[in-house]
């Protein structure tokens, strides 16, 4: 194997190499795009969300290592040039000073356009599943006040049937007052 490379395959190598860089800096808007939504107000969620972050970077130069390492096998065979990373930075600093903003601003849009669809599509299914959980809540809210005033019904008849002896109110400056028939000591 030779080192020698001909001038069209270095024409080839620079070019594909530009485009990549070109590329990658267009992936990387984009994750800076989600990134940039995820922030939140809660601790819990910024502490995920600065995971999540740090975890993307790494992921992404990941990726970037293993984008480039395909692209010298694909294209030279494996061989590392480095002319082909002078031409990939070149690529990547053409595009931030270029196309970086337009980029940016058409994603955000196309971004918008999608979070306003979702809205308009989920929004019916959330405000009927909102009025049922709020017709079952208040079912439940109904028959668990009914539960509780018919246990206190009977356990009042219960106690009077038994002369309230074994009462919790036996006991209470309430009742005493009101079986001395001294009504007047009473603070109610």
């Amino acid at each position: 194997m030779t080192l020698y490379l001909s001038q069209t395959g270095l024409l080839l190598l620079i070019t594909v190499f530009f485009i990549l860089g070109f590329v990658l800096g267009a992936a990387y808007d984009i994750l800076r795009l989600i990134k940039g939504a995820i922030g939140s107000k809660s601790r819990a969620r910024r502490i995920v969300a600065a995971v999540f972050i740090n975890l993307s970077d790494i992921l992404f130069f990941v990726f970037t290592a293993a984008v480039f390492a395909i692209s010298f096998y694909a294209c030279n065979d494996g061989k590392v040039r480095p002319s082909a990373f002078i031409a990939g930075a070149l690529g990547l600093a053409l595009y931030r000073h270029t196309l970086s903003r337009p980029f940016q601003k058409l994603v955000r849009c196309i971004f918008n356009l999608v979070v306003l669809l979702l809205r308009i599509i989920l929004r019916p299914p959330a405000l009927l599943l909102k009025a049922l959980l709020s017709a079952i809540s208040a079912h439940i809210r109904k028959k668990s006040r009914c539960a509780r005033s018919k246990r206190a019904v009977k356990r009042l008849l219960s106690e009077a049937a038994t002369g309230f002896e074994h009462s919790p109110y036996f006991e209470s400056r309430i009742f005493k007052t009101a079986q001395s028939g001294d009504c007047r000591k009473s603070k109610i």
